[in-house]
């Protein structure tokens, strides 16, 4: 299965044994090929990723500035230069992905950094409450920040994904904000939780072991985090209907 391969100054055209390793290393190649022929586009970026010097003062307990610049680059680079697009396979297809990768740039640069911002002054504000008089809401609370701010999250997390973590953060401050009166409610829900948590974890680390790929799988995990926001926090709302039943009903697709 043919990929163009990252190899960081340069790229190469590699043959892969499955199609899902392919896909992977083909998106890779094909992001480093792109910042390759923006190279310009990037350097300028690079000097000007808006309000850096307030993101990098936020980022200090996650990593060093240069971390930080970095990962936004890759963010930005993995978004304006492929996104939600089909991958380009011919030179036609990745010379009209140039194209439009250059139109993106900005744009994504301006959203992520905003997006980043978000999530860094939420999770400043969480951190002091985090430990609380009742045991299962500290560990758990503490358990879903690093779930989705840790060192290179900003790399880590889909960017569709990304976009909902300041919005999981604000279901966490609301959800302290009701105790103690909501305790009784919040440990039954918090019980539900961590079965769910701990079905996906297991299963994800068995798929990590064995090399599959399972989409549902990940779905699965976004899911959770929606769930919690329908538990905790109803006013902020989930893009679609979700509950306890239908996170069970989709367990059954995940692969074993």
């Amino acid at each position: 299965y043919p990929a163009v391969i990252d190899e960081f100054d340069n790229v190469a055209l590699r043959l892969l044994d499955t199609p899902a390793a392919a896909e992977r290393a083909h998106r890779q190649g094909l992001v480093r090929l792109c910042r390759l022929n923006l190279v310009e586009q990037f350097k300028y970026l690079e000097k000007n990723i808006p309000d850096f010097t307030k993101l990098a003062l936020a980022y200090r307990q996650f990593g060093d500035a240069d971390s930080l610049r970095e990962g936004l680059l890759s963010a930005i680079a993995e978004r304006a230069c492929l996104g939600d697009d089909p991958l380009p396979r011919t030179a036609a297809q990745f010379d009209a992905q140039l194209s439009k990768a250059r139109a993106r740039i900005k744009p994504v640069a301006d959203a992520l950094t905003r997006i980043v911002a978000q999530v860094l002054a939420l999770h400043q504000q969480l951190l002091p409450r985090v430990k609380t008089p009742w045991p299962h809401v500290t560990k758990d609370v503490a358990a879903q920040v690093q779930l989705l701010v840790y060192p290179g999250f900003i790399t880590a997390t889909p960017w569709l994904r990304l976009q909902h973590v300041p919005r999981y953060l604000q279901g966490m401050l609301q959800r302290l904000d009701k105790l103690p009166d909501r305790l009784a409610q919040d440990q039954q829900h918090t019980a539900t939780l961590a079965t769910l948590t701990a079905q996906w974890q297991a299963r994800e680390l068995k798929h990590r072991k064995a090399g599959v790929d399972d989409p549902q799988l990940e779905e699965f995990r976004w899911q959770i985090e929606e769930l919690r926001i329908s538990l905790f926090a109803q006013n902020l709302k989930t893009p679609q209907p979700v509950s306890v039943k239908r996170l069970q009903k989709m367990w059954a697709s995940v692969q074993g």
